[in-house]
């Protein structure tokens, strides 16, 4: 459930910011959460994949900051790339003529970037406390 998070945050700032400068949503935008959320889902599901990976092989058993460090590393280049082809992607629809899909653009351009920003701060600090506990809790509450 943690690679959720990130789509629920996402949409909760993204939205949130939407509606902070006074961009409204109309039946024709409507769908614009379900593609945010087909897209920004990948950015949990690597992040927390790549953390179960790094976690197995950490130097020290149990080393959680450490697996956290090196997951972070290695998949933020390749996410913030995947972000920026989305987010021009996304502003080449709200250069068009058709208010709709300007509209569109924009909103998922808020969406993508949203997203990308929660994989890289909650849920790595999700993962980290939920690991924290587990492991608290396998040694008997110490």
């Amino acid at each position: 459930f943690i690679p959720l998070t990130t789509i629920g945050v996402g949409i909760v700032w993204a939205f949130g910011y939407i509606g902070l400068i006074g961009m409204g949503i109309n039946p024709a935008t409507s769908g614009v959460i379900s593609m945010i959320m087909g897209i920004g889902i990948d950015f949990g599901i690597q992040t927390v994949m790549r953390f179960r990976q790094e976690l197995k092989s950490a130097k020290k058993k149990n080393n959680v900051e450490y697996a956290m460090t090196i997951t972070l590393n290695n998949v933020i280049v390749p996410m913030a790339t995947t972000t920026l082809a989305a987010l021009i992607g996304f502003k080449a629809m709200s250069m068009g003529q058709l208010t709709m899909m300007a509209e569109m653009g924009t909103m998922m351009s808020y969406g993508i970037a949203a997203c990308f920003l929660a994989a890289i701060t909650v849920v790595p600090a999700l993962l980290v406390l939920l690991e924290k506990i587990h492991i608290k809790n396998l040694l008997g509450g110490k």
